[in-house]
C-alpha cells in the first residue's frame, strides 16, 4: 500500500486456522534421539512437514525419517532440503495479516510513531486467527553503497523470527522505501535499479538462507504505484518489470541452500487487478518448478480510500446487499460490490490459481470513516464488516490468499485490527468478520446467547476456536451433534480477554459447540460440507 502516516493521508495516492496442530510438537519428540542428531537443520524441518499426519501415540520414526536421516549422514550434513511447493505452501497459508507502517518506513525507528514490534504482538495475531504475516520492509533507507546495515538487518531478523517462533508464514517484501523501485519502472532506469535489486536480494537471501519453507521472499510491492493509470502500461514496461523480478529471483537461487527451492512473490503491474489481466501476459522465469506465487492488492478506491468527493465522483460509504443508505444515496456504491469482488478474484483464479500458480492478496482492507456519525456511522461500519467477511470469503472460493492491510493507526481511515501496544484485538468485530468469511464459524442466533464471543474457524479440515472470556476460570467445553450425543469433551483453563484452543475433526454436516463458564454460556454451529 502507498504509505500512510499516522494521523495523515496516504502520499502520493493516484485516482483458519489458529494454533499450531496440538499433537505436532508430541510426534516429534517421539522420533528417534539419533534421527534428531543426525540430521542437518534443513532436513529437520522438511521432516517436521513430511512427518505433520503422525498420529500423536506413534512412537517410532516413520521410514521418511530414516531416510533422510540416513541421507544427512552420506551427503556429510551439507544437503539443502527440497522445501515444499507454493501450492502446498498456499494451502497451509490461510488469513495474513500485514505488519504495516513499521520496518518499512525509511530511516527505521520510530516508526511512523508505530510500536516495535514485540513477541506478545505476534502472539496476539496468531491467537485471533491470522496464520501467514506480511512484513513490508524498506531496504534502500538502510544501506550504503547498496551494502545493508548489519544490525538492520539483525532487527529484522528479530520479527521474522518471533513469527517463525509462532508457527506462522511470513512473506518479507521489499516495500515502497521511498519509491527506488516501484517509482522506475522504465527503461532509463532500467540497469541501476536492476544492480541494486541483485544486491540487496543476494544478502538478504543469503542472511535468511537457513530459514525453512514458513519464510518467503516477494520482490516488490507495488511497482509503478505512482504513474500506473497516468501512463499506458505497455510492453516496454512490462519487459523493465519482469527484469526486476527476473533479477530477484535469479539472486535469491543463486544464494542455494533452502533458497534454491523457496517460494518466492512477484508483483503484478501496480498490484492491480485489471492490470495484471491486460498487460502481464508475460512473466519471468524459474529454473525450479512450482516455487512461484503472484501477488495483488484490492482497494476498490471510492470505497476503500477516497477521502473527498470530487467532481468525477464520490466516496461511497455504505457497502453491500441491504446495507445501502435511503438518507444518504449519494454515497451508495455505484461499483465495486459482491459481484465485484467475485469478478476480480475470478480473473486471479483463471490466470494464476487454476495454472497452479496461487496468488496472494498482500493487501486489501477499508478505511474506517470516523467522521460519520449516527445512524450514518452505524450503516457504514455494518457495511464494512460485510466488505471484509465478503473479500476473505471470495478470496478462499477463489483460491487466493488475503492479508488484511494494517497500521495501527486509530483516527478516521484506519486499517486497524490488532492493537500492537497491548498486544490484543483492537476491532474484535472486524476479525470475526475475517474468520468467519474464511472459515465456517456460525454463532447460533439465540436470544439468551447473543454476544457472538464464540467462534470457530476450520482450514484444511483441522478446527480452532476462540472464545472471549468475561473472568478468569475453567470452562466446559462440549462438542455435540444435532441429537445431543456427545461427540468430544473437554476442560479448559481460560484468562480475561481473547482465548484460543484447538477442537478436533468435526463430522460432516452440522455440529453443536458449546462453552460453559460458570454462569456463562456460548454456543456455535460448526457446518462442515
Amino acid at each position: 500500500m502507498i504509505p500512510w502516516k499516522q494521523g495523515g493521508k496516504p502520499e502520493n495516492l493516484q485516482p483458519a486456522l489458529l494454533g499450531d496442530r496440538p499433537h505436532l510438537s508430541i510426534t516429534l519428540k517421539k522420533l528417534s534421539w539419533l534421527g534428531r542428531i543426525i540430521l542437518p537443520s534443513c532436513l529437520w524441518q522438511d521432516l517436521k512437514i513430511k512427518e505433520h499426519v503422525m498420529d500423536a501415540t506413534q512412537l517410532k520414526p516413520s521410514p521418511v525419517a530414516r531416510l533422510a536421516a540416513l541421507m544427512g549422514v552420506m551427503a556429510g550434513l551439507s544437503q539443502a532440503a527440497d522445501l515444499p511447493t507454493a501450492a502446498t505452501i498456499a494451502s497451509e497459508m490461510g488469513l495474513g495479516w500485514n505488519i504495516g507502517n513499521t520496518m518499512e518506513t525509511p530511516g527505521g525507528k520510530p516508526y511512523w510513531s508505530n510500536h516495535v514490534p514485540t513477541q506478545a504482538m505476534i502472539d496476539a495475531a496468531k491467537a485471533a486467527g491470522f496464520r501467514s504475516i506480511r512484513i513490508p520492509c524498506a531496504w534502500d533507507t538502510h544501506a550504503s553503497n547498496n551494502v545493508i546495515d548489519a544490525a538492520w538487518l539483525a532487527e529484522v531478523k528479530t520479527v521474522v523470527d518471533y513469527c517463525i517462533k509462532d508457527g506462522l508464514y511470513v512473506v518479507l517484501n521489499s516495500h515502497w522505501d521511498k519509491g527506488w523501485l516501484e517509482e522506475h519502472i522504465d527503461v532509463s532506469s532500467h540497469a541501476a535499479v536492476n544492480v541494486k535489486q541483485k544486491t540487496y536480494w543476494t544478502q538478504i537471501a543469503t542472511y535468511f538462507k537457513d530459514y525453512d519453507h514458513h519464510l518467503l521472499f516477494a520482490s516488490a510491492n507495488e511497482p509503478a504505484v505512482q504513474d500506473a493509470y497516468a501512463t499506458p502500461f505497455g510492453s516496454d514496461r512490462v519487459g523493465v518489470l519482469n527484469s526486476y523480478h527476473q533479477t530477484m529471483i535469479d539472486a535469491v537461487r543463486a544464494t542455494g541452500g533452502n533458497n534454491a527451492t523457496r517460494t518466492l512473490v512477484i508483483q503484478g503491474p501496480h498490484t492491480d487487478i485489471e492490470l495484471i489481466k491486460s498487460a502481464w501476459t508475460t512473466l519471468p522465469k524459474d529454473k525450479v518448478t512450482g516455487r512461484l506465487m503472484a501477488e495483488a492488492h484490492f482497494y476498490p478506491y471510492q470505497y476503500t480510500l477516497m477521502t473527498k468527493d470530487d467532481t468525477w465522483g464520490n466516496q461511497f460509504f455504505y457497502w453491500g446487499q441491504g446495507n445501502h443508505s435511503t438518507t444518504d444515496a449519494a454515497h451508495n456504491p455505484t461499483w465495486g460490490e459482491e459481484a465485484y469482488v467475485d469478478s476480480e478474484f475470478t480473473i486471479l483464479k483463471r490466470m494464476f490459481v487454476d495454472k497452479g500458480m496461487p496468488v496472494v492478496l498482500g493487501e486489501f482492507g477499508a478505511g474506517l470513516r470516523t467522521t460519520l456519525s449516527g445512524d450514518n456511522f452505524a450503516l457504514h461500519k455494518k457495511g464494512r464488516l460485510a466488505f471484509y467477511k465478503y473479500v476473505a470469503k471470495s478470496a478462499r472460493a477463489h483460491g487466493v490468499l488475503p492479508f488484511a492491510w494494517d497500521t495501527y493507526y486509530t483516527g478516521d481511515m484506519n486499517f486497524t485490527i490488532i492493537d500492537r501496544g497491548a498486544a490484543k484485538v483492537y476491532d474484535k468485530d472486524l476479525m470475526t468478520a475475517l474468520t468467519s468469511g474464511w472459515g465456517v464459524s456460525t454463532v447460533e442466533a439465540r436470544p439468551s446467547f447473543p454476544s457472538g464471543r464464540l467462534a470457530v474457524s476450520s482450514m484444511g479440515g483441522d478446527l480452532s476456536a476462540t472464545y472471549t472470556a468475561t473472568s478468569a476460570g475453567k470452562a466446559s467445553v462440549v462438542m455435540t451433534d444435532l441429537s445431543g450425543r456427545t461427540l468430544w469433551s473437554n476442560s479448559v483453563q481460560f484468562t480475561p480477554g481473547l482465548n484460543q484452543f484447538e477442537l478436533p475433526a468435526a463430522q460432516r454436516g452440522v455440529s453443536i459447540l458449546r462453552v460453559r463458564q460458570g454462569a456463562d454460556q456460548e454456543v456455535a454451529s460448526i457446518s462442515l460440507p
